[in-house]
């Protein structure tokens, strides 16, 4: 869950044959009756993909002939006039769109949170601070059921802390992920700006808002200064210390040694 966006994706954008498009459109149209039964807070809300140019129509064309090849139904092209009149709060140099009425969003914490209490109630025992160690398919008799012997270890939540900061991880993780790569056939690199639209929020609230971002890199920015000239500074001269000493201003109607009226020099005059 830490890095999902949460969105339900209605599968026009898998590749053809692939093991994505063969069940993205199949699981999200078992999101609903998901919810109905573990009420994780689901929303198909629909989803747009805009054009801005004729290039990207073309695009937008492709996703839609990937789309029904993968079995995605109710897919639309929607033109400028059809988009505005359906969502007035898109980009206005939108020229067309490609609408999914089925992509839906989850709050991806309590999707799995609500995954695994409905496992526990159906027996599955969960155990939690284990690092895996290993996985392993069962031999002999059980061979071929799908069945694996996980290896773990317990571990506390300060050394996954400590593992994440210095950008280390198990070698069975490691290999995992990398095998998970090799088996891909593609890695799709998607690039977009998510934006929080809330209509209650007035001008005033996005001024401060911005206000308090801009301070904060100011602080950051500060900070990283500061910390790249850090260290002891040490005051050169070329005079030598006795005479720089003599040449502090003495106060007033007294000596060095303390006496009579004090005056307040500044490090320059000292100097």
């Amino acid at each position: 869950t830490k890095g999902n966006s949460g969105i339900v994706h209605a599968g026009y954008d898998d590749k053809p044959g692939s093991v994505r498009a063969k069940y993205c459109w199949r699981g999200n149209q078992m999101f609903a009756s998901l919810d109905r039964e573990l009420r994780f807070g689901y929303q198909r809300n629909g989803s747009l993909v805009l054009a801005f140019n004729d290039h990207e129509v073309k695009t937008l064309r492709e996703l839609l002939k990937r789309g029904e090849i993968n079995g995605v139904e109710n897919l639309q092209i929607l033109n400028r006039e059809e988009l505005f009149e359906l969502e007035p709060s898109v980009h206005p140099d939108a020229i067309a769109a490609l609408r999914s009425p089925d992509a839906g969003n989850v709050i991806p914490y309590e999707y799995a949170i609500a995954l695994a209490e409905n496992a526990v109630d159906n027996g599955v025992e969960v155990r939690i601070r284990r690092e895996v160690t290993s996985i392993q398919k069962v031999r002999g008799k059980k061979d071929g059921d799908g069945s694996f012997e996980i290896g773990m270890r317990h571990w506390e939540p300060e050394e996954y802390v400590e593992s994440q900061r210095r950008g280390k991880q198990p070698n069975v993780v490691r290999r995992a992920t990398f095998c998970s790569i090799a088996l891909s056939t593609t890695v799709a690199i998607g690039m977009g700006i998510y934006m929080l639209l809330d209509p209650k929020v007035d001008a005033k609230a996005k001024m401060d808002t911005l206000y308090t971002i801009v301070a904060l890199a100011c602080a950051g920015f500060g900070a990283v200064y500061n910390y790249l000239n850090s260290g002891p500074k040490i005051a050169s001269s070329k005079i030598p210390f006795d005479q720089l000493v003599e040449r502090v201003p003495r106060p007033e109607g007294g000596d060095n040694s303390g006496g009579g009226a004090s005056k307040k020099v500044s490090v320059e005059e000292m100097l």
